[in-house]
């Protein structure tokens, strides 16, 4: 005797309304995989970009300090006598100093003379003309108004 057909169980046939054998178990784990792919694909886009954007930062910010250090040595120097550092020029009856950066960008300091020394009493960052390179975000990073140097407000 056959041992299907003891309990009369047809080993060829699928219950009514299943077409194919795939379980619930295969379609869930394709489902993660397909899941993660995409999320990691995301992640490493958005890594990248970050990376990119921090890089970028990063050498606008170092560019930013060195033309904040070369208006420092030309106070020093308006005030020796001496010349002025690289890319730097004085206005004196504006009374700003202007350093061109590498991306094209200017920086502008208005300076003031207080017990016979000249301070740099503003800075603001000045876009490159056309918007050059180094420049995304198109505005000044502050006024000769309402700016201050290291967080002291220097009056005229």
């Amino acid at each position: 005797m056959d041992p299907g057909k003891k309990y009369n169980i047809d080993t060829n046939s699928r219950p009514a309304g299943q077409i194919y054998s795939i379980g619930i178990p295969l379609l869930l784990v394709t489902f993660i995989a397909v899941c993660l792919i995409v999320l990691s694909a995301g992640a490493y886009v958005t890594a990248r970009q970050d990376y990119r954007e921090a890089r970028d930062q990063g050498t606008r910010a170092v560019s930013y300090q060195v033309a904040v250090n070369r208006a420092e040595e030309a106070c020093q120097a308006i005030d020796t006598g001496g010349t002025l550092p690289e890319r730097t020029t004085f206005d004196q009856e504006k009374g700003v100093i202007t350093v061109r950066m590498k991306s094209g960008r200017k920086l502008e300091a208005g300076v003031s003379q207080n017990g016979g020394k000249h301070r740099i009493a503003w800075m603001r960052e000045v876009p490159a003309p056309g918007g050059g390179s180094g420049d995304r975000s198109g505005s000044s990073s502050g006024s000769a108004e309402g700016q201050t140097v290291s967080g002291f407000r220097i009056s005229k």
